[in-house]
C-alpha cells in the first residue's frame, strides 16, 4: 500500500518537485516554497510591512464612532517606523516585521530599505539562535522589485556574514513563480 495515499498534499508532489526547489548554502538548506506551503515548521516568520504598519497580514477593521476627518488627523500624527528596519513581535512563531515600504513615496519601496531589512532580519536571527526562518521575497509582493535581484541581495547578505544558527529557509515564493529562482543560487555555486 502506499505510503502517500492518506497524505492530502502528496498530489502537490508530483506536481511540485521539491528536490529542484532545494539548495545547501553555506550549510544552510534554503527550500523555495509557494504560501501556504511551509517545507517545514518555522520558528519566525518574516512579513513584508510598511512604514505606517498598515501592509501585510490582514487585520480586523472595527468601525469608529469618530468622523473620518478627525481620524485622518489621528493617523497622520501616529509616529512611523523607519524603512530599511526590523520589528520583532510575539513568538510560536516570531514575526519580524521587515520594513521595505513607504506608501508615501513613489515606488513604495527602495532596493536599499530591502536590503537593509534583510541585514536586520539575519542580524535578529543570529541574536536570537533562529533555526528555521520563513521569508518571503520582500518587495516583490507589493512592489515591482524583480525576483532576480532580491535574489542577488540575499546572497550578498549570505556572502558577508551568513547566520551560524539558522539551519533551515523558506524562501517563500510570489505568485506565479517557481523553482527557477533557486537556479540563481545554483548559477553562483557552480562558478565558485
Amino acid at each position: 500500500m502506499d505510503k502517500n495515499k492518506n497524505d492530502p498534499h502528496s498530489f502537490l508532489r508530483l506536481v511540485w518537485d521539491s528536490s529542484r526547489c532545494q539548495i545547501n548554502v553555506g550549510g544552510i538548506q534554503i527550500t523555495a516554497a509557494l504560501e501556504g506551503f511551509p517545507p517545514f515548521a518555522v520558528d519566525a516568520m518574516v512579513v513584508e510591512q510598511d512604514t505606517s504598519l498598515i501592509m501585510g497580514e490582514a487585520q480586523a477593521i472595527k468601525e469608529s464612532e469618530k468622523p473620518a476627518w478627525y481620524l485622518a488627523n489621528v493617523l497622520d500624527r501616529e509616529q512611523t517606523e523607519v524603512p530599511g528596519t526590523v520589528l520583532v513581535r510575539g513568538k510560536d512563531p516570531i514575526q519580524m516585521l521587515a520594513i521595505v515600504h513607504d506608501i508615501e513615496s513613489d515606488p513604495t519601496w527602495q532596493e536599499a530599505w530591502i536590503a537593509s531589512s534583510l541585514e536586520g532580519v539575519f542580524y535578529e536571527v543570529e541574536q536570537r539562535g533562529i533555526k528555521s526562518l520563513g521569508l518571503p521575497m520582500l518587495g516583490t509582493r507589493h512592489g515591482g522589485f524583480k525576483p532576480e535581484r532580491f535574489i542577488d541581495l540575499l546572497q550578498l547578505v549570505f556572502g558577508t556574514d551568513a547566520p551560524d544558527h539558522l539551519e533551515r529557509l523558506w524562501l517563500i515564493l510570489p505568485e506565479g513563480s517557481g523553482c527557477e529562482v533557486v537556479d540563481g543560487f545554483k548559477k553562483i555555486i557552480k562558478g565558485s
